[in-house]
Formats: structure tokens, C-alpha cells, sequence
């Protein structure tokens, strides 16, 4: 049975009044009215607005309102830059007092995501992303991180979201054939804009709300390539770089290895400006690597099997070592992660430790599923 604020909740998604429609500004709109504040202050509101209107963690208006205990009309005058001293009337900076509170909800706030991330484990590929993610954004400049798929990329990078993000951070995940339009849709929405805009009007919004000191990451950059026509593919680019080279942040684009090498192949020429401003890339390979596969496994408790370990499962001899190998050459990290999970869950329901005899059996469970039946 739901609670009644869960039912309140209920009630009102239903209605249309979402968390984000709480909020009745968007983050250009932010910028433009906080320029008169100190740096501190603009990036805490800037940082709680695009926290509270994440889609992995929404807080409607009012209850932000109430975590940093100060009401909604005055809270409302300091986003809108209309703050002003109740007798002389002149603009005042934000009061200390809101900056501590709204400090301590960042902290809470960071704290509870992290705890709830409980799966991501910092892998020697995700420490040299966030490396990767950190000199793009330092030195404002396009960069490039090419993978084979299910090696971490996407994870790492909304873990960096969350773990770097003080406002500065913004996250797209490109989808297939959307188009120029489609594309920016998606942008203003990560950068705190509605979407619901013609494509001048949103791209110059956009523009106004990324500040130098921002990273974009554009995810599955390579989608671009399947554009319903070879203009739109192109004009997409040119609008990345039209967006970089106005706002001067960091601009982060991450593709498979098959994806880049389209790119490269086929559209060379048309990206020359954009390759040209990529200063930093990084290349994580075809498969995962051995040294992120022992930290992860170690995490759950599994030490790496020797070469020439053997399980029996059922009549069935499996060698560990070969199958992780396998699985990383074949179908990437996710499978492997996914085996633990799985014999975690048999070992759970015998009430015994985790150990590679359950992995295994989790691993012949799953080949099993995959083949199809002999034909009587």
C-alpha cells in the first residue's frame, strides 16, 4: 500500500505537474538573473537546480524549499535576481546562510547518490575516464573516448555526472535518426532547458546556459551517423562545434571503435574542424582489461582465478579463467557482472557464501537459455 505522500506523488504525475514543472525557470534564465552574485553562490544554485530536476533523483520546488529552510517567495526573488534589501531597495548577495544550507544539501544529497551506486566500482579504465573527463573540461577543448561496447563507458560517465557535477556537468545519450532538432531536444533538456522550442529558439538558449566552466558529454556521439541524410549528419556536427566554440566548454564525445572508424571513414572531411579542436583522446580498446576485471571481482568478494582452476557444477567442469575471458572478448563487461549477480542470487538461497562454483553455475544456467531446443 503507498503512503499518502506516495499517493500525493501519484496524484499529481498524473495530473502533469511534474517535479520539473515545480520549477518555474530554466537554467539560462538562471544565468542571466545571477551574474550579480558571487562565484560561490552562482555555482550552488546553478548546482541545486540541475540536481533537483535530474531525472534519477527529481525534488519538486517546495521540498527544496524546505531542505534549505527558506520559504519559496524568497527563493524565488534570489533565482530571479530580485533580491533586494526590504529599504533601500538595491540587490543583495545571497545570505550566508543559504549558502551553508544549500552546502550541506549538496554533501547529503552526493552522500545518498553514492550509497546508492553501490554496483559502480572505480576500475583503473573508469579512474583514467574521469582523468580524461576532468583535463577536457580544465582546458575548455572538444576531446574524444573511443570503446569497444560494454566496457563501461556510459556508466562511468553518468557516475562522473553525479560524482563531478557542481553545476557543471551535463550528461546526453544520443538515440538513432533524431535528427538536428531531436538532437538539441535532448541537450536542453540535460542542460536544464525546455525542450519545447523551434531549433533557433533552442539552440540559443542552450548557448546561454552552458558557462566555460561546464563539461558536455555527448554519448553515443556515433548515433549521429544514422541521421535520416547525409545534411543532417553534417549539421549536427557543425551545431556541436557552433555550441562549443561560442560557450567555450568542455565538449566530451564518447563512440564505439565501429562508430569512430565510420566516422573517420566516411565523414573525414566534414568533421576536419572538429578533429582539429579535439586535443585529448583516449582509447579504451576492444575488450575489458584484466586489471578492471580483478578490482571489480575483488569488490564482490572473488579473488581471480588462477589459469588452470576447474569447478564442477553438476557433471559439468567449467574453468573460470577461460570463461571470464571469454565473456570479455565475446560480449563485454555487462555479461560478466551480470554472472556475479546472478550467483550471488543461487548462493543467497542456499545461504552460502559467494564463491566461483556459483558464478559458473550462473554461467551454464545462461548458456543453456541462449541455445535453442533440439527439435523432436
Amino acid at each position: 500500500m503507498n503512503t499518502i505522500a506516495e499517493e500525493q506523488d501519484i496524484s499529481a504525475n498524473l495530473q502533469g505537474v511534474t517535479p520539473r514543472s515545480t520549477w518555474k525557470f530554466s537554467l539560462d534564465a538562471v544565468n542571466q538573473n545571477t551574474k550579480h552574485y558571487s562565484a560561490e553562490a552562482r555555482e550552488l544554485l546553478r548546482w541545486a537546480f540541475m540536481w533537483c530536476n535530474d531525472v534519477r533523483h527529481p525534488i519538486r520546488w517546495e521540498d527544496f524549499s524546505k531542505r534549505v529552510g527558506y520559504s519559496d517567495n524568497t527563493l524565488w526573488k534570489i533565482y530571479n535576481g530580485t533580491y533586494k534589501h526590504p529599504t533601500t531597495k538595491e540587490l543583495m548577495q545571497v545570505p550566508d546562510k543559504l549558502i551553508e544550507s544549500i552546502s550541506k544539501f549538496r554533501q547529503m544529497e552526493s552522500e545518498r547518490a553514492m550509497l546508492g551506486e553501490k554496483q559502480f566500482v572505480m576500475t583503473p579504465t573508469a579512474k583514467s575516464i574521469f582523468d580524461h573527463f576532468d583535463l577536457i573540461r580544465e582546458s575548455q577543448t572538444p576531446g574524444f573516448l573511443y570503446g569497444a561496447s560494454q566496457i563501461g563507458k556510459t556508466t562511468t560517465a553518468m557516475r562522473y555526472k553525479d560524482l563531478r557535477n557542481h553545476g557543471q556537468t551535463a550528461y546526453v545519450r544520443l538515440g538513432a535518426s533524431s535528427g538536428l532538432h531531436g538532437m538539441l531536444q535532448l541537450i536542453s533538456m540535460s542542460v536544464g532547458v525546455s525542450p519545447k522550442s523551434n531549433t533557433k529558439q533552442l539552440l540559443a538558449r542552450i548557448k546561454n546556459a552552458i558557462t566555460p566552466d561546464m563539461l558536455l558529454i555527448i554519448d553515443e556521439a556515433h548515433q549521429l551517423i544514422f541521421t535520416y541524410r547525409k545534411e543532417s549528419f553534417f549539421a549536427c556536427v557543425e551545431v556541436l562545434r557552433e555550441i562549443y566554440d561560442e560557450t567555450q566548454c568542455g565538449l566530451a564525445l564518447i563512440m564505439t571503435n565501429l562508430g569512430r572508424d565510420k566516422w573517420t571513414r566516411d565523414r573525414r572531411m566534414e568533421l576536419e574542424q572538429m578533429f582539429r579542436r579535439g586535443v585529448h583522446i583516449l582509447e579504451l580498446g576492444e575488450m575489458p582489461s584484466m586489471s578492471d576485471l580483478k578490482v571489480i571481482l575483488k569488490a564482490q568478494n572473488l579473488e581471480w582465478p588462477n589459469v588452470k582452476m576447474k569447478v564442477d557444477v553438476e557433471g559439468e567442469t567449467e574453468e573460470p579463467f577461460a570463461m571470464l575471458r571469454q565473456l570479455a572478448r565475446n560480449e563485454g563487461l555487462k555479461a560478466i557482472v551480470e554472472r556475479v549477480r546472478y550467483g550471488r542470487k543461487i548462493a543467497s538461497m542456499r545461504e552460502e557464501e559467494l564463491d566461483w562454483r556459483h558464478v559458473c553455475e550462473a554461467h551454464l544456467i545462461l548458456k543453456a537459455k541462449s541455445t535453442a531446443p533440439a527439435v523432436w
